[in-house]
């Protein structure tokens, strides 16, 4: 028996969390290479590696994928959406070497498929991880024939005007480049809900697509333990090219009523959310997907201000702005005001100087916090 077999389980979780607290170059390699020490240490080391995996491979598309087929290994194959079967190739599912990024095939349903996914607690895929295909960079994908025939294919087409033809740009309403780029949002937001769904219950993070959080609000009762959620944007709001095009406006019409009940999707998730496991929730972020090359997408102010207010205060600033300012109106009442030493809005130095300058009065030095309310959303 080796030397760490011999320790107490709770001496060598005390080991092992001092090294998942290392910097992700050194922890990652080291875990992994003890999971492969012996079943014990296995044991004790695995919930330290697939805590958090995503964070561990940090920015690596490439390595990300494979970690995901690895995790999809336990999902029976035929209760995965076709793209995924496409993908991930899971005839013999690669088993993931965090260490060299190499891969070994085994069967899915051998008996030394390990279901990693109970060791989930935090499920954070990026969205680059279905646009990078090289080390170090952005690549487009090289799509194999059997991919290029589904994409083209009457399903996927039919899968696409249903829930993405707000996206095609007028500038080239018949080209197939918007299939191409709306396969790999499909691809991430199938695998999130495959390997989220079944262990929705002991996640405290979690990133999905706006475009999907119908299916989370349905379930938002079992996420009893989410702390923080990124949801990506992921759908086609606004576009330039297009406002110069539509005459008649239709499609940006069309655009802005999706974005108008998507947001508003958005914020009821968070109020179930708040409603079923009160000040459980602490942080909803909204980034750009990135899926969609030709424009960027940022959800409104006044959306992120309705959130804000419903989430627990987690911001004590020292100083007001108009950066913050919508983050300090949204809990005035329970911030301690008493705290902030600085208060710096444009159109109040612009004030202060107007003011002297027509002789009426210096004006105060200090601007008091009761005065600081003209900005609005």
């Amino acid at each position: 028996m080796d030397p760490l077999s011999r320790l107490p389980v709770e001496c060598l979780e005390q080991i092992l969390r001092c090294i998942a607290d290392m910097a992700v170059a050194k922890s990652r390699p080291t875990l992994f290479a003890l999971c492969r020490v012996s079943r014990h240490i296995s044991k004790v080391a695995a919930p330290f590696l697939y805590k958090d995996p995503f964070h561990l491979l940090e920015i690596k598309g490439y390595l990300a994928r494979r970690l995901l087929a690895t995790l999809l290994a336990g999902i029976p194959v035929a209760q995965l959406h076709p793209v995924l079967r496409l993908d991930m190739d899971l005839v013999f599912s690669p088993d993931l070497d965090f260490d060299t990024g190499t891969v070994a095939p085994f069967h899915p349903f051998s008996p030394h498929c390990i279901n990693h996914i109970r060791f989930l607690r935090h499920f954070n895929v990026g969205t680059y991880t279905f646009l990078e295909y090289v080390d170090g960079g952005m690549q487009p994908k090289e799509y194999t024939p059997a991919e290029l025939d589904y994409i083209h294919g009457q399903e996927f087409l039919n899968m696409y005007l249903l829930e993405r033809k707000d996206a095609t740009c007028l500038r080239d309403p018949q080209s197939d480049e918007h299939l191409l780029l709306y396969y790999p949002n499909v691809l991430y937001r199938e695998v999130t809900w495959t390997l989220a769904e079944p262990i929705f219950e002991q996640l405290k993070s979690l990133s999905f697509p706006l475009s999907d959080i119908r299916r989370y609000i349905q379930m938002v009762d079992r996420l009893i333990r989410l702390e923080r959620v990124k949801v990506y944007l992921d759908m086609v709001f606004d576009c330039e090219c297009c406002d110069d095009i539509d005459d008649n406006n239709t499609l940006q019409q069309a655009r802005r009523q999706r974005k108008k009940e998507s947001f508003q999707d958005l914020v009821r998730f968070v109020k179930e959310h708040t409603k079923h496991v009160p000040s459980c929730l602490k942080t909803v972020t909204t980034p750009c997907s990135g899926f969609w090359d030709f424009i960027s997408q940022s959800c409104p102010r006044e959306v992120e201000y309705e959130i804000y207010a419903m989430l627990p205060l987690q911001y004590v600033p020292m100083e007001i702005s108009v950066n913050n300012w919508w983050k300090v109106k949204a809990h005035l009442e329970t911030i301690d005001l008493g705290r902030i030493r600085n208060i710096n809005f444009d159109w109040a130095v612009q004030e202060k100087k107007d003011f002297e300058r027509l002789g009426q009065g210096p004006a105060n030095t200090t601007i008091s916090a009761t005065t600081a309310v003209r900005p609005t959303l």
